[in-house]
C-alpha cells in the first residue's frame, strides 16, 4: 500500500488535471464534490499508513516473543492452568502444616514434624526447579517486550484510532474502485481495459495496490476487530503477576518461595537435632 500511496499522491493525481483538461485546484474540487471518501483518504495516508506499517512491524518483531508468551506455562498446557502452579504447593503446605498441627496436638511431633519439614524442602525445591524447566524469565521478559509494543494500542483509546484509520481507507477503497476509477476512465474516454492499461503502463505502482486492495484490507479489518474484542483480555494478561510489576519478576514469585522453603526447615532441622540428648544412651540392665 505505501508504493501505491506514494506514486499516487507524487505521480498519478499531479498527472489527472493536465490529462482531463483542468488546473490542479479544479480537479481538487472535482474530486471533493465528486469522491470526498477518496479525497479525504488520500489526504490522510501520510498519517495512517505509518500507523499501519507500526503495527505490522511489530508483529513481524515480536513473533518470537508471541511464540514464548503463547508457552505459558508450558506448550501443552493452556495458559488457565497458571493459577494451579501457586495453588498446588499452597495446597501441599496447608496440608503439611494441618498435619503437622494435629499430630503435634497427639504428642507425635518429632516424626512427624521432621517429614513435614522435608517435605516442605522439597516443594521448595520444586519452585526452584520449576522456574527453570519452564523457563519462567524469558516467557515474562517476552510478554513485557510484548506489552511495551503493543500496550499503546491495546487501549480503548488506541483500538478506536486503529478502527477510524480503517474506516477511512475502506471507504477511500470502495469509493476509489466503484465510482472514482470508472469515472475516470469515463473522463479519458477509455473503456475499462484501455484504462487498466494505461494505469499499469504510467502508473504501475497504483495500478497493482489498487488490485490488492480486496486483499489487503480485510486482513487489517480482521486485525482492527481483534484489537478492539481484545482491549480488556490484553490489559488483564499483562497485569501479571500486578498491574503495577513487570511480567518479567514472576520468576522472583517462585524464587523467593523456593529459597524461604529451602532455608527455613533446613534451620529448623539444625534446631532439632542440636536438641537431641548427648552423651551415651543409658544401659538398660535385665
Amino acid at each position: 500500500m505505501q508504493a501505491m500511496s506514494d506514486q499516487l499522491q507524487s505521480q498519478t493525481l499531479p498527472a489527472l488535471p493536465a490529462a482531463l483538461k483542468m488546473s490542479p485546484a479544479q480537479f481538487q474540487a472535482f474530486l471533493g464534490d465528486n469522491f470526498r471518501d477518496v479525497a479525504t483518504g488520500v489526504g490522510q495516508l501520510n498519517t495512517i499508513l505509518p500507523r499501519f506499517h507500526g503495527l505490522v512491524g511489530g508483529l513481524e518483531a515480536r513473533s518470537a516473543d508471541f511464540a514464548k508468551a503463547d508457552q505459558i506455562p508450558t506448550a501443552w498446557l493452556p495458559s488457565t492452568m497458571v493459577p494451579f502452579l501457586f495453588w498446588i504447593p499452597g495446597a501441599i503446605l496447608t496440608l503439611l502444616a494441618a498435619a503437622g498441627l494435629f499430630f503435634t496436638l497427639r504428642g507425635e511431633r518429632q516424626a512427624v514434624g521432621k517429614s513435614a519439614l522435608w517435605a516442605s524442602v522439597g516443594v521448595g525445591a520444586a519452585l526452584m526447579l520449576a522456574t527453570v524447566v519452564l523457563s519462567v524469565p524469558e516467557k515474562g521478559a517476552a510478554v513485557d517486550r510484548i506489552d511495551a509494543t503493543f500496550g499503546p494500542v491495546f487501549t480503548t483509546a488506541g483500538a478506536d484510532q486503529v478502527r477510524s484509520d480503517m474506516n477511512v481507507v475502506q471507504a477511500m477503497s470502495d469509493e476509489l474502485q466503484a465510482k472514482t476509477l470508472p469515472a475516470l476512465a469515463g473522463a479519458l474516454q477509455m473503456n475499462p481495459e484501455q484504462f487498466q492499461g494505461f494505469m499499469v503502463q504510467n502508473f504501475p505502482d497504483v495500478a497493482t495496490g489498487v488490485g490488492q486492495l480486496n486483499t489487503i484490507l480485510p486482513r487489517f479489518q480482521g486485525l482492527a476487530s481483534i484489537i478492539e474484542s481484545d482491549v480488556s483480555d490484553f490489559r488483564v494478561a499483562m497485569s501479571i503477576p500486578t498491574q503495577d510489576t513487570a511480567t518479567s519478576t514472576l520468576a522472583w514469585w517462585f524464587v523467593i518461595p523456593g529459597i524461604l522453603l529451602l532455608l527455613a526447615p533446613a534451620g529448623a532441622l539444625l534446631e532439632m537435632r542440636a536438641q537431641r540428648p548427648s552423651g551415651p544412651r543409658p544401659e538398660v540392665v535385665l
